[in-house]
């Protein structure tokens, strides 16, 4: 068997001679681009650069790498797609060779293919057809891992269970795991808005006959009564035994390796990172961790090889993914030791042979699953003009100040100051305008077009009015998001009011410390908000948390509170993340406006015997009311857009729990690609900014005059 590093170097190099001949002015000048993707197993990340390098260095040619995780692909995919600045070689999961030889962005690689595989011999039934289309090749497949299972052999020791071999015997050791108090929630599987969500979705729906493509790849749809049996599936461990926890639905890529190795959960679908992690600092549950083949279903096995990312329609590069139950198809699985050794232990286990079969060449340290080697080929208020007395004013004064000049005939008609210090205030900010013009302007404007296109990403927009916003008014996912959005939004709002409010009083009347506490509180503010969020997250962890380890200690609740997996406290988390974010900025700003007022007034209102209240109230509130309100209508607009928080801390869970209007146009525009429909999903916001915007100048206005 070859050893990854000499594969790779035949692959690299085939494909760096293969595309020069026909690549641009870059590769005419000996320079190339490399798009890859992160492994999560760092040594197999320098050994891929490694004999990338090698290869370049091989061929001549300059190369640069970029890499990205599974999570960002598509975003910067997608960017690359509409500006027009794909590289030279990339590498994706299975979906990318389907979408992206559909926009006519890859070149056919079919004599690469050809000779690949007279080396290192045919490509396995499924990979061929997630990279062949219309009898040409677009990628070269060069190395998979399939999803595992990954389980603890010593609970299920305990609780006198065998290792479970379909979706219902994961469901009753479960059970038994958590009868016995080994664990409250043991079933690990996440299905949530991450790779390790989809994965196991498309091996659950597989399995269960819910396929949305046949064997041919043409797209069938998924059946609508195996779709509801393999939904059981999922919303049984939720809502009936009670064994997987709502947190789970809001888990990043990464947390059910973090959950497994704390020895928090039984059971959960993985790669070999848990492994590797395990091994690399040797871990004690190392021990104490086994893996096997995925669960099968009544119609089979499938092994999941690569990422799930959108809606069926894109997954016409997958078939022949179901395995029957006498295991014929096993030969499909292109995957590395790690699935052969799960295969010799099903075989053992059931008393058969333990043949571990040949599978695939896999490589020899991992990467992502599925990969893909490819080519890619402020408002400035003018006063109104003083009108002299229509009784007592100089005629030729009025006719000045109205522009009504007329000079003698014969004479040249002379500018006046008014005139000439107005034409220089144009010239002075043309140049601003202008900039913010093109800043601002163009992209708002744009994004206003294509809400009324149908656009999707590397096809050309088509006209269709207003039929994006009549859809979303038809879609009640999107009737949630704009409740949550509002939620959110007024939530944040109010309590930042508050806390910024007594912040500011605070502040206010202390003398010594002044500036120092005023810096402390300043830090939330300028913290960047993905460090904020992040740190929220782990703060309010089920399993690790800091909040729910110190209520645990004193005796405040037997089992963490699920801050993240119950609907309403996840909401509720949200919004205390991002007042915690936002209230310094209410609180200085309310400080700075409140050492404007005189201290005369406050003298005045003690002699007449007013107290701190009615000072606040009659003189203190009243006065930095216009301030109020611009930091209130400036910290909704933010807010009404914020996106790391949400994003990081639940990706819009559980389930649709947390979705607002910033996520869901990400989800729409970004997963599915659907810009036109992401536009008008971020534009609905608009109406009610624009109404806050003309409500707060007019009522500014109004106190002005």
């Amino acid at each position: 068997m070859r050893t990854l590093a000499t594969r790779l170097a035949v692959l690299v190099a085939l494909l760096t001679v293969a595309v020069v001949p026909a690549l641009g002015p870059a590769a005419a000048a000996g320079k190339l681009s490399l798009w890859r993707l992160k492994t999560y197993i760092p040594p197999a990340d320098k050994i891929l650069d490694a004999n990338a390098q090698d290869c370049a260095k091989k061929a001549g040619v300059e190369l640069a790498i970029q890499t990205y995780t599974f999570d960002d692909m598509w975003t910067k995919f997608t960017a690359a797609i509409e500006s027009k600045t794909l590289p030279d070689i990339a590498e994706l999961d299975a979906v990318g060779p389907a979408r992206l030889a559909n926009l006519g962005r890859l070149a056919d690689v079919s004599d690469v293919v050809a000779a690949a595989t007279k080396e290192l011999g045919p490509i396995l039934a499924n990979a061929d057809g997630a990279v062949k289309f219309g009898g040409k090749y677009y990628a070269v497949p060069h190395y998979a891992i399939p999803l595992v299972l990954f389980y603890r052999p010593d609970i299920l020791a305990k609780v006198g269970a065998e290792p479970p071999d379909t979706w219902e015997d994961i469901q009753r050791v479960s059970e038994k795991v958590k009868k016995a108090g080994a664990q409250e929630f043991p079933n690990g599987f996440p299905w949530n808005r991450t790779g390790d969500g989809y994965d196991p979705a498309m091996s659950l729906l597989w399995s269960y006959g819910a396929a949305w493509v046949d064997k041919s790849g043409k797209f069938t749809g998924i059946p609508k009564a195996q779709g509801l049996e393999a939904l059981k599936v999922v919303t049984r461990a939720y809502l009936a035994d009670k064994t997987s926890a709502f947190d789970y639905l809001s888990w990043s890529g990464a947390t059910n390796n973090e959950a497994f190795m704390a020895g928090k959960i039984t059971f959960t679908p993985n790669g070999p990172s848990i492994l590797f992690q395990e091994e690399s600092t040797q871990h004690p549950l190392l021990k104490d961790t086994a893996i096997k083949l995925m669960p099968r279903g009544p119609a089979g096995r499938n092994l999941a090889t690569h990422r799930m990312r959108d809606g069926p329609r894109e997954f016409r590069e997958v078939h022949d993914g179901i395995v029957p139950p006498d295991g014929a198809a096993l030969r499909q699985a292109a995957g590395r030791s790690l699935l052969e050794y799960a295969h010799r232990e099903d075989h053992r286990r059931h008393g058969q042979a333990g043949s571990s079969g040949r599978l695939a060449r896999p490589d020899d340290t991992g990467g992502g699953r599925g990969r893909l080697g490819q080519r890619a080929h402020g408002h400035d208020h003018t006063r109104d003009r003083r009108q002299g007395d229509a009784r007592g004013g100089d005629r030729r004064g009025q006719q000045a100040d109205q522009g009504d000049l007329r000079s003698a005939p014969g004479k040249v008609n002379a500018l006046t100051d008014r005139h000439r210090e107005r034409l220089l205030g144009y010239a002075l900010i043309a140049p601003v305008a202008i900039f913010l013009g093109g800043l601002v302007g163009y992209p708002f404007l744009s994004a206003i077009y294509l809400s009324l296109t149908e656009k999707t990403v590397g096809y050309p927009a088509h006209f269709v009015g207003l039929r994006n916003y009549g859809a979303l008014l038809e879609s009640g996912r999107f009737r949630i998001v704009a409740w949550n959005s509002a939620a959110f939004t007024v939530g944040s709002i109010v309590v930042k009011l508050v806390i910024g409010m007594a912040m500011a009083l605070a502040l206010h009347n202390v003398v010594r410390g002044n500036q120092f506490i005023r810096g402390i509180l300043l830090l939330p503010w300028v913290i960047p908000t993905v460090v904020i969020a992040l740190t929220w997250k782990w703060l309010m962890d089920l399993f690790r948390g800091l909040i729910n380890v110190a209520l645990i200690d004193v005796g405040a609740v037997k089992g963490g509170v699920h801050w993240l997996g119950d609907p309403t406290l996840a909401m509720v988390s949200v919004i205390m993340a991002n007042v915690w974010r936002g209230f310094p900025f209410f609180g200085v700003s309310f400080l700075a406006a409140m050492q404007t007022v005189p201290q005369d007034l406050y003298d005045a209102a003690a002699v007449d015997g007013a107290g701190g209240w009615h000072k606040f109230w009659r003189i203190t509130l009243p006065s930095i009311k216009g301030v109020v309100a611009v930091v209130t209508l400036l910290s909704t607009i933010v807010t009404l857009n914020d996106f790391n928080i949400v994003y990081i801390m639940t990706r819009g869970g559980p389930g649709a729990a947390t979705h607002i209007f910033a996520t869901y146009s990400y989800e729409l525009g970004i997963m599915s690609q659907r810009w036109g429909l992401a536009m008008a999903a971020s534009m609905a916001s608009l109406p009610l900014v624009a109404l806050l915007i003309v409500g707060v100048v007019r009522y500014l206005h109004r106190e002005e005059e």
